[in-house]
């Protein structure tokens, strides 16, 4: 039966993760560069927002079930002022009217609620039920995409209601009495815990998509669209492979009783080999589709996909550091990554923002090196934290 819960719900991630790609390579290749730019913003901006409006309980419900539902009505609370706030602020600097805006505080309350429920599907090890919340709204999206033509916010908004309906119908979030896992920290801790993880997934969200936030921001549409296509066509099946791994490893790793350095650095090991194999492969395949398919007799530029290829490299190594700081870090070891994590984060900001303001032929590149760098920041600050939380787990046993 755990077989099929993990195959069923396998399937149902790379079907969710294969039309979310077609809908990314669809309106590449067939919507001017500023239809391009506001998908890549408004979507990067509901998943970071919907995402943040946890505040890192979705982390500590692995942990302790019992917060599934009793953190919820705190959830809807905060929910709503982050809404609110982004709202304010996008429609001042993006101009927007009354009805944009309020589509796009639609999405965000939509998504984030589909986000709590799937995280309290993954915490009561009902994986394939958190899939099909996590992604039946990429079929749906697509679906919408390919029948009729409407502003970009529509789509989601259509998707996401739709999607949360049959979520409620589906259950599965909440747990029952006899599957609840025993907390192995206070009450108090859990707090800390989650505050620490929420500005760890701050950090985190803004790595994956604060780049395409800002450079819309700054409205370099054509920046926008040119790093969208790239990371379209290049990375999916690399990152989409390497996030279901950190999807199942995390909730497997908890039930183990015996979990140490020795097994982290084995994962670890197994986890690069297989990084570098699927990015291989996932850019070949990126190759052979730019070179004759994308943009027929055109070449990519060796620069920005090799770039690009030692981003997915560190982000799959990335993986297990973040499980095992996930489930055997304390609210300190979590809180010390956290400021190295805002060390990474700042710095990439700064450059993406000269890079932006100083605007070259090499701006791509520049991006591309702050956000790498980045990522090796959160990879060394992470495998230490994660090593040492193993250390005194197994200390303290």
């Amino acid at each position: 039966m755990k077989n099929k819960n993990l195959l069923f719900s396998a399937l149902i991630y790379f079907i969710g993760m294969l039309f979310f790609l077609v809908c990314d390579i669809y309106i590449s290749a067939n919507f001017s560069d500023e239809i391009i730019s506001n998908w890549a913003f408004y979507k990067s901006l509901i998943i970071v927002v919907g995402s943040l409006s946890l505040f890192g309980y979705d982390q500590v419900f692995i942990r302790n079930q019992n917060l599934i539902k009793s953190y919820r009505l705190t959830f809807v609370r905060n929910l709503f002022i982050i809404s609110l706030l982004t709202v304010i602020i996008v429609f001042f600097v993006k101009n927007l009217n009354f009805t944009e805006s309020l589509k796009l505080f639609i999405s965000i309350i939509s998504f984030s609620f589909l986000t709590y429920l799937s995280s309290g599907a993954r915490a009561n090890n009902n994986l394939w039920k958190s899939q099909f919340i996590n992604n039946f709204w990429k079929v749906l999206i697509l679906i919408f995409l390919l029948s009729f033509q409407v502003e970009i916010l529509d789509y989601f908004v259509l998707s996401f209601i739709i999607s949360l309906l049959f979520s409620f119908i589906l259950k599965g979030y909440f747990p029952k009495e006899n599957e609840i896992v025993n907390s192995n920290i206070t009450t108090e801790e859990e707090s800390k815990v989650a505050k620490s993880f929420f500005y760890t997934s701050l950090t985190l969200l803004f790595t994956i998509y604060g780049e395409q936030i800002i450079i819309n921001m700054f409205k370099k549409e054509d920046l926008s669209s040119e790093i969208f296509i790239y990371y379209s066509i290049f990375t999916p099946i690399t990152l989409s492979v390497n996030g279901f791994l950190g999807f199942i490893l995390a909730p497997k790793i908890r039930r183990l009783k015996n979990f140490n350095v020795s097994s982290f650095k084995k994962m670890n090991y197994l986890l690069t080999l297989t990084t570098l194999v699927l990015t291989i492969f996932s850019f070949l395949i990126g190759f052979l589709y730019f070179k004759f398919i994308a943009f027929e007799n055109t070449t990519p530029d060796i620069v920005t996909i090799t770039l690009l290829f030692l981003i997915c490299i560190v982000r799959g190594i990335y993986t297990a550091t973040s499980v095992c700081l996930g489930v055997f870090g304390n609210s300190i070891s979590i809180r010390k990554t956290a400021y190295g994590f805002w060390i990474g984060a700042i710095l990439n900001i700064l450059i993406i923002i000269l890079a932006l303001v100083y605007e070259t032929n090499n701006s791509l590149y520049f991006i591309l090196i702050a956000t790498l760098i980045n990522w090796l920041i959160r990879l060394s600050v992470s495998n230490f934290y994660s090593i040492n939380s193993l250390k005194f787990n197994y200390e303290t046993k």
